[in-house]
């Protein structure tokens, strides 16, 4: 599991999810949440956590509902950021 830096779950995968290198994901506003849907990741937890933590509390929401929605997720914490 990964939470943002409001100590919100943003991203969740199971064993079977993992296989196919796929992250249930949830997108917040200040007071609910705005989109929920599934990704595919090929990285580890640990660098979505370490992107998540570097590129969570701004507020370009718009951004990162479009990452979110295409799957364009930067594959290691790339430099594109929430």
């Amino acid at each position: 599991m990964v939470y943002d830096a409001r100590d919100r779950l943003v991203y969740s995968q199971d064993a079977n999810m993992r296989g196919r290198n796929q992250w249930t994901t949830t997108l917040y506003d200040v007071l609910i949440v705005l989109h929920h849907g599934m990704i595919g990741y090929s990285g580890n937890r640990d660098q979505l956590q370490t992107y998540v933590t570097s590129n969570t509390g701004s507020n370009s929401v718009a951004r990162c509902l479009y990452l979110w929605r295409t799957g364009t997720l930067p594959e290691g914490g790339g430099s594109r950021h929430c």
